[in-house]
Formats: C-alpha cells, structure tokens, sequence
C-alpha cells in the first residue's frame, strides 16, 4: 500500500513537471493562426426554398469532388428570408439582431457580422445577389454594408445565370482566402 502512494505521488510530481511545458504560449498558438491554410468559404442561399425544390440541389453534392459540406443536423431558427438571412451573416436569433420580419431588415446592426470578420481575418469577401429586404433602405443607392470588397447584385438578383457567371469569375480572379455569399432571389418568372 506504501509503495502505490509513492508511486502515485512520483507520478504526481511528474506531471506537474510537465505540464508548463505541454500547454503552448499565447504567442505560439497566434503565431499558428497567422500561418494556418485559411480555407475558402462559399455559401449559396436560395429564396423561397420548399421541400418539392430539393431534388435539384443534389448536383452540388457531387461537385468538385464532393468537397462540399452538407450539414445533416441543420435548422432554420426563424423561416422568413430577411429574419433567415441576417440569422446567417450575424450568427444571431432574430430577437436579437432586430430584424424580426421582413419589414424590420434595417434593424440588424451591418457592422458586426461575419463579412466585417471575415475581412478582418484577411478574406476578401463578396456577396453577389440579394442581401436583405428593403435594401439599401434610407441609406442612398451607393451604400455598401461593411465588410464586403465586392458588393454586387441590384436589378440581377433574379437573374441566376448572370450571378453563377459572376461568382465563378471572382473565384477565378481571386487568390487570396475568401468567403462567397452568392444569394439567388425569388424567381419572378
């Protein structure tokens, strides 16, 4: 019994030892991030999605290569498109962004959300279609959210065609990390 509390107080005393050594720096683990392969980031958002429309989606799962990610364990939190959207630039629910229905769009506060972070990190970012209800609001004609180095969608944004030509040149033209909000709208036709 003696010699078990020795060894478990050896033992002790050891990890002890190690410990300081085992947990990296603050420096070393930022140093990491700064040379860490930053991966590419496309999401494609589609307006008025009903569950008869998904069997056209299946293509994507294929291409290229199956490197896209499915997310199996997914839900909306709240299934109106300005509420859904600002949910998924913001990360918040719409109680707490602000905009609750879609007339309440310009309530979400545009300068905290994953594009402005995304532009931090060194991404250059692009939304490409339809942003959000009601857009640009009071903001004049020229107003461009913060965090986007590409802004572009206006009277296209039905115009399917036109903005997967556009995201694939911008894909194409571009060679930093990025992230590709390409945000088909409601088809009118």
């Amino acid at each position: 019994m003696a010699m078990k509390k020795k060894q478990a107080a050896a033992l002790a005393a050891l990890s002890l030892l190690t410990v300081p050594f085992a947990i990296p720096s603050q420096t070393n683990i930022t140093a990491q991030a700064q040379t860490a392969e930053k991966p590419n980031i496309v999401v494609i958002m589609t307006d008025d999605q009903d569950f008869d429309s998904l069997p056209v989606m299946r293509n994507l799962m294929g291409r290229p290569e199956g490197s896209w990610v499915n997310f199996t364990n997914a839900f909306v939190n709240h299934s109106v498109c300005c509420p859904s959207r600002a949910t998924t630039l913001t990360g918040q629910y719409s109680h707490t962004h602000g905009a609750i229905g879609n007339p309440y769009c310009d309530q979400m506060d545009d300068t905290n959300t994953l594009p402005v972070w995304l532009d931090e990190a060194g991404y250059e970012t692009a939304l490409l279609g339809k942003y959000l209800n009601g857009y640009p609001w009071d903001q004049g004609d020229n107003y461009v959210p913060s965090g986007w180095d590409v802004f572009d969608g206006g009277n296209q944004i039905s115009n399917e065609d036109w903005l997967s030509d556009r995201a694939v040149d911008f894909i194409d033209d571009t060679s930093s990390p990025f992230f590709l909000y390409l945000a088909y709208g409601h088809r009118t036709a």
